[in-house]
């Protein structure tokens, strides 16, 4: 069995991307992913996208380069990669979570660590490292 690619970044949704394209990015996404058997999960939270996508290390990486030459897409930053034994997504070809920004210090840790179990469970980061990424791109005043 080949090793599953596993790839999280994060990055900030450009001014002029409102709810129905993120609805349409989606649904595209997990057409596309199925077809290539990419999996994965994308978390919105704000202004802001956290993302985890898995299979094939070619296809995981093609996708990536994809998304960050996207317009839709600023300040794109990977924060892990690795590879896994087994998928952690396998039921998504993208699945889809929006995470209000009350609580966010509290909800973005629970959703790294989510996103990033496999890799946590591995010994490969710490889910700070996604927490502070997540943070540091949101607006000062953020209540």
């Amino acid at each position: 069995m080949n090793d599953i690619h596993a790839l999280v970044y994060v990055s900030t949704i450009v001014d002029g991307v409102d709810d129905a394209e993120i609805s349409r990015i989606v649904e595209q996404a997990q057409r596309k992913n199925a077809a290539v058997d990419v999996t994965g999960l994308l978390v919105r939270c704000g202004n802001l996208f956290m993302q985890a996508i898995e299979g094939e290390a070619d296809r995981v990486e093609s996708l990536y380069a994809r998304i960050a030459t996207d317009p839709r897409h600023g300040n794109v930053r990977r924060v892990a990669t690795t590879d896994l034994g087994e998928r952690f997504f396998a039921k998504w070809s993208m699945g889809f979570e929006q995470v209000g920004t009350h609580r966010l210090e509290e909800r973005t840790a629970e959703h790294a660590s989510t996103l990033l179990a496999p890799l946590l469970k591995a010994g490969h980061l710490e889910h700070d490292i996604v927490k502070r990424a997540m943070l540091e791109r949101l607006p000062a005043n953020r209540s």
